[in-house]
């Protein structure tokens, strides 16, 4: 009897120590995976002052962005205001649209891999949808670098980008990352405005993380399989409505002396 109750006792401690060896595996990390997809950024430029903003801008970038191919997409509008008056308009927008060269609106930059397409609009807004719609089809179409996920954290008007990226290939380039915090549903009257939407505004530039253009420096010259994190801050005013607030992630690339975009991906300030 006493031996049976050792080879029980024996069974017991096997048992106990297999679930605490168990355990102890509960809390691995998973690595980081994302898929292989190569997205669009749109870069819109325009006023609610601009007439052709209204009549083939606007309905332009609305049509883009209802259609399902660009789920994925990264929408910003850049208000400018120029010598004019604009409610969404700031020294930073601006400032962007100078950085980018532009000197009318409405204008678009279609970007992503080795695409960085300024575009005009024209008086036909089916053409201009059909135009700008194959140009992002052939950033889609590429093998992306790099891609990434983002995860917004909020305390109050604080608000905190993590940013996580991975590369598929070596590099030799050097990458920045950039957010940009847009607003959607805001109203606004825009001078002559041929859109569904009449006189709402979408993806409007509302604040981003740092003081440079480029964003902060995310890597130089990644290997392949490289995962890169990246925590960014922006503080957002109270007049923001945060339930129709998106979170947007840029990714540049500097090449020599010039820039592009990578790659793009974005997500809801709030579920």
């Amino acid at each position: 009897m006493k031996k049976l109750l050792t080879i029980a006792s024996m069974a017991a401690i096997l048992m106990f120590g297999a679930c605490k060896k168990t355990k102890k595996t509960d809390g691995a990390v998973a690595p980081f995976t994302v898929e292989q997809k190569q997205n669009v950024a749109y870069m819109y430029f325009g006023g609610t002052w601009c007439g052709p903003c209204g009549a083939y801008g606007k309905p332009t970038k609305q049509g883009l962005h209802e259609n399902a191919t660009n789920a994925n997409a990264v929408f910003i509008s850049f208000q400018v205001k120029w010598s004019y008056s604009d409610p969404f308009a700031t020294q930073t927008t601006d400032a962007t649209a100078a950085n980018f060269g532009v000197t009318g609106v409405p204008t678009a930059y279609i970007a992503g891999g080795t695409t960085f397409t300024k575009t005009g609009f024209f008086t036909s807004n089916a053409a201009n949808i059909s135009g700008q719609q194959t140009t992002m089809n052939g950033v889609y179409s590429q093998t992306a670098l790099v891609n990434g996920k983002v995860t917004p954290s909020l305390a109050g008007n604080a608000l905190t980008v993590k940013s996580q990226n991975k590369f598929f290939s070596a590099s030799s380039d050097t990458f920045y990352v950039q957010s940009y915090v847009t607003e959607s549903n805001l109203t606004a009257t825009q001078y002559q405005d041929g859109s569904t939407k009449l006189n709402i505004h979408d993806f409007i530039w509302r604040a981003q993380s740092g003081s440079n253009f480029y964003g902060d420096l995310l890597v130089i010259a990644p290997t392949a399989g490289q995962v890169v994190e990246k925590n960014l801050n922006i503080v957002l005013q109270d007049i923001f409505q945060k339930g129709n607030c998106d979170v947007n992630v840029i990714i540049w690339h500097k090449k020599g002396g010039k820039f592009g975009i990578e790659n793009c991906y974005k997500s809801k300030m709030q579920p």
